[in-house]
């Protein structure tokens, strides 16, 4: 979404050559590889921070549903601001050193 919001209407009045014609078949592989790595990721760093503890569950937990969330169709618009309150949210209490085990990491 960011690419079709930024870069894509720069490459239309710049480039318009390359933003008409398809991506080509490699690129659009290695896109979704990377998507899925990265959902992968975000799926596993949740599940692991709720199941530990050290940072705040609840933040968490919604975390796990944005990966889950952009496989339905019609669900990234909901999915997405749910990863920016679970990020905001965890990385408040990381700045802010909430939790014990966080606390005891630093110190």
């Amino acid at each position: 979404m960011w690419v079709g919001a930024f870069v894509v209407p720069v490459l239309q009045e710049r480039a318009p050559e390359l933003a008409n014609n398809a991506p080509p078949g490699l690129a659009n592989v290695g896109l979704q590889i990377s998507l899925y790595i990265f959902f992968i990721g975000i799926f596993l760093f949740s599940i692991m921070t709720a199941i530990k503890g050290i940072l705040p569950r609840w933040a968490a937990i919604l975390l796990i549903l944005v990966p889950i969330l952009n496989f339905i169709p019609y669900a990234e618009a909901v999915s997405q601001p749910l990863a920016g309150i679970s990020f905001i949210w965890l990385g408040i209490s990381v700045y802010k050193g909430v939790n014990k085990e966080s606390q005891d990491v630093v110190s």
